[in-house]
């Protein structure tokens, strides 16, 4: 069983760490991504899937990328969400003016255990569309088990008397 060592408080320092719920980690992190990106571009609706080839313009499509699960010491696990999020619109003009909007944004987000920092965020313009990437690492530890204790303890054979 992995758990998450996500900061209580970005200002907190490494003292301040809680335990997820028991969610899909990714799934909260597109979440976050989602109410951050919605509360900032209220005009604009956000999906997570593609809802037809026929969408109307403009909106936003949040795509899980990519995701690797990096080994550490004693049990600790770094998780890599890699983000693609595409801004469909009308002009280019809109998409790099909500790109900056969006940048402020997807530098932090609230996920469901607590704040993320984004990093590698790079934006590339690619067949009309404004391709967003961002990436957030959370980090795991493997909860260790614990030992069944003893009940009762029988001893067999005898004692040696010295003397």
């Amino acid at each position: 069983m992995l758990r998450s060592l996500a900061k209580a408080s970005l200002a907190g320092g490494l003292g301040s760490r809680k335990e997820m719920r028991n969610t899909l980690i990714g799934q909260g992190i597109v979440n976050g991504i989602v109410s951050s990106l919605q509360a900032t571009l209220a005009d604009v609706p956000v999906y997570t899937e593609a809802v037809g080839q026929e969408m109307a313009k403009p909106y936003l499509l949040v795509k899980l990328q990519s995701v690797s699960h990096d080994q550490r010491m004693n049990g600790r696990f770094a998780r890599a969400y890699a983000f693609d999020i595409e801004v469909h619109s009308e002009t280019y003009a809109k998409a790099y003016e909500w790109l900056e909007q969006m940048l402020e944004v997807l530098v932090e987000i609230e996920a469901e255990d607590g704040p993320l920092r984004g990093t590698d965020v790079k934006a590339e313009m690619k067949e009309g569309v404004l391709h967003v990437n961002v990436s957030y690492v959370v980090q795991l530890m493997k909860q260790a088990t614990k030992p069944p204790y003893m009940h009762q303890l029988e001893q067999r054979g005898l004692v040696a008397q010295g003397g």
